[in-house]
């Protein structure tokens, strides 16, 4: 098996054999199953064993997974369309959507598989008949042991749910066409973007920016706890499907690879996420096999098993865990501070698309808006800092150091380019730059400042700067520490640490900008 397209020829190819070649065979519920059964265990168990190679990553099996279940369905749905021509009720325009990440073919073992029905228009006739045949289909789908979620709705109906419930709206931007007629299908793509996006981008991404706030607020806002939930989760797989949601809303592109040419994203950030995608499903489809059932959190029974079944063989258990989760933890670090970048980016966009009408008709914008201030070879405008020109730090390279200072006094997050122009000149951090005396002199400042101390190490944590500048604290990026009163990686122990003397000072802190 050389790539995807390969798998699927020779999936359909024994499918023909096994399951189609005599379609007046299978007409009981009863030989639907068996055929059905017998094709998927064997289907299933080769995926597994594909999955335990390496040369098959997460993605993949998620693809494969989902390529299998296509079939299954589509050969459950032809039986039942069959039964319904016999018994006189035929010619029904139902088409089989999946949605969700059913529709996203990313269907990790006990994935749920999320279907839609739906027919034509804002009426559909659902007559005893076919009732009884859409209750035999699903009922197939549940003997078969298949975690079936599903609706069935008319287009208008749908739509009008999507227009109701963002959740809805979500899980349809990756709709797919599996099987039966298309012209529902073909009509809720034509429809989609007109009813319920158009004009309502912004107010999409406030909706998918407060969902991922809340989820973060449920996981301790940080990716390094003890037992990370690996969906979920800071820097899960959420985060690295929601930067797709946005992008389909604000851009309409489904890849995120199409962000580069947006200016959304730099191609060593895409690379980033997409590597961080891959290690993730692989990390929870071997979670999936060895619960048997779904389970996301990656607990501390559970890590040790995982970190052996792929593949990391050092000769400690502890050690194994340890080399382990500094990756799982790197990888969920990417996701989060590229999906930050994007996220900021859109938001950014979206302020200067809502001034730009205001300033041409000289309506004065709404609250208190700071003139941007140049200073130190920095600018700040709206409560971000950018850099004057890309040669600040080349001409001067104290200014790293200054920056922090600057954020830290005027109350300003670094914007996406100067986040990123800042990782660009790490090489300008050697020992002459710790030495140097102005150096400390600023770094002494920025630690002196009463209930503003964490917020600002966070800062130059985040973006790779503080373990640059100490060495001893580079040490301590995502070390595993195996102890029961030690809930988080060693750093971010630390910086909580540092969260608690800030409260203890007294002193009061913009919670905006952490």
């Amino acid at each position: 098996m050389t790539n995807l397209g390969d798998y699927q020829r020779k999936l359909r190819a024994r499918a023909k054999k096994s399951l189609f070649d005599d379609a007046s065979s299978a007409t009981t519920s009863a030989e639907i199953l068996r055929r059905a059964r017998k094709f998927l265990t064997v289907e299933m168990k080769f995926i597994k064993m594909a999955h335990h190679s390496p040369s098959v990553g997460g993605v993949m099996t998620c693809r494969m997974r989902s390529a299998v279940t296509d079939v299954i369905v589509e050969f459950i749905w032809e039986r039942t369309i069959h039964a319904l021509h016999a018994a006189g009720a035929g010619g029904r325009p139902i088409s089989v959507v999946a949605v969700g990440g059913y529709g996203r073919e990313m269907m990790s073992p006990h994935s749920d598989v999320d279907i839609r029905l739906l027919y034509p228009g804002g009426s559909g006739v659902f007559d005893i008949a076919l009732k009884e045949l859409i209750a035999d289909f699903q009922q197939c789908l549940f003997d078969l042991k298949l975690q079936l979620a599903h609706g069935v709705n008319t287009v208008s109906e749908v739509l009008t749910l999507a227009n109701g419930d963002n959740e809805t709206k979500t899980t349809l931007i990756n709709a797919r066409f599996i099987c039966g007629d298309e012209r529902a299908f073909d009509e809720l793509k034509k429809r989609y973007d007109r009813e319920c996006m158009k004009g309502r981008e912004n107010e999409f991404l406030r909706m998918r920016q407060a969902d991922i706030a809340e989820r973060h607020g449920k996981h301790e806002n940080t990716p390094f706890v003890q037992e990370p939930h690996v969906k979920e989760g800071c820097g899960g797989l959420r985060d690295y499907q929601s930067i797709g949601w946005m992008a389909y809303a604000k851009l309409r592109v489904t890849s995120l690879k199409d962000l580069i040419e947006h200016g959304m994203i730099t191609r060593a950030g895409w690379r980033e996420m997409e590597e961080a995608h891959e290690f993730l499903l692989r990390v929870r489809n071997e979670m999936h096999y060895v619960e048997k059932r779904e389970h996301d959190r990656l607990t501390l029974r559970l890590q040790g098993v995982i970190a052996t079944n792929l593949g990391y063989r050092h000769k400690t258990m502890l050690r194994r865990i340890e080399v382990f989760m500094r990756e799982y933890y790197t990888h969920t670090r990417n996701i989060l501070q590229r999906s930050n970048e994007v996220m900021d980016r859109f938001h950014l966009q979206s302020v200067e698309e809502a001034a730009v009408p205001r300033r041409i008709l000289g309506i004065p914008l709404p609250g208190k808006r700071a003139r941007p201030e140049k200073f130190d070879g920095f600018i700040s405008k709206n409560a971000r800092i950018y850099a004057d020109h890309d040669r600040i730090f080349k001409e001067e390279p104290a200014r790293l150091m200054r920056l922090f200072r600057h954020t830290q006094q005027r109350h300003l997050r670094l914007s996406p380019e100067l986040f990123q122009l800042v990782q660009d000149s790490f090489r300008l951090i050697d020992q002459s730059f710790r030495y140097l005396k102005e150096n400390r002199e600023t770094f002494e400042s920025i630690l002196s400042q009463k209930g503003d101390v964490a917020r600002v190490l966070r800062q130059m944590h985040r973006v790779g700067f503080l373990g640059k500048y100490m060495p001893e604290f580079g040490a301590l990026t995502l070390l595993v520490q195996h102890e029961f009163f030690h809930r988080y990686t060693a750093d971010e122990h630390t910086l909580r640490t540092i969260d608690r003397l800030d409260e203890l000072s007294g002193a009061t802190k913009d919670k905006r900008l952490e």
